[in-house]
């Protein structure tokens, strides 16, 4: 990485990623486990609701780019009673009440895109007293809720054009 200097002090040096050699490389994806379609999915909610994909985890961002909640997106056909008791959950959980922000699992049906939602901390129950399935309308508008946002015409248009069946 090329050292900061006064002379390149607007330049991004931690976009710098070097030439890899082919014995440095990551592995080519074999699975297809990832939850890619999830991530292709989010960006149709709008362009005022960014997100942060850390290891298929999402970070929902508001204003100023500031944390609004952590939601871990699992296909719906994991055992959610198993999965939700996992160590790696409890310490996804952990993190949100450490930043005092929402931690939810939303196991997600691609084939209706309805949500299974479970509020893991207390800033989640904020949001849901309990454990619900939602339409993929209800679930985005809870997603501008947890960001204190009011949801706009436009938006509200984008909204009414995502599935709304559970």
């Amino acid at each position: 990485m090329p050292e900061w200097t006064p002379a390149n002090k607007d330049q991004d040096l931690f976009s710098y990623v070097p030439e890899a050699k082919p014995d440095e490389r990551t592995e080519v994806e074999r699975s297809s486990w990832r939850d890619q379609q999830i991530s292709e999915r989010h960006r149709r909610y709008g362009y005022r609701m960014p997100a942060v994909d850390v290891d298929f985890l999402l970070v929902e961002a508001g204003g100023w780019n500031m944390p609004k909640a952590i939601i871990e997106y699992k296909h719906q056909c994991n055992d959610h009673q198993k999965w939700i008791k996992k160590s790696g959950v409890t310490i996804l959980r952990n993190l949100g009440l450490m930043a005092r922000i929402p931690f939810v699992v939303a196991f997600y049906d691609d084939r209706k895109w309805s949500f299974h939602v479970y509020p893991l901390n207390k800033f989640a129950l904020k949001f849901l007293d309990k454990d619900a399935l939602l339409t993929e309308q209800e679930f985005v508008r809870i997603l501008y809720r947890m960001r204190d946002m009011e949801i706009r015409p436009d938006e509200e248009a984008r909204i009414k054009t995502l599935l709304d069946i559970k």
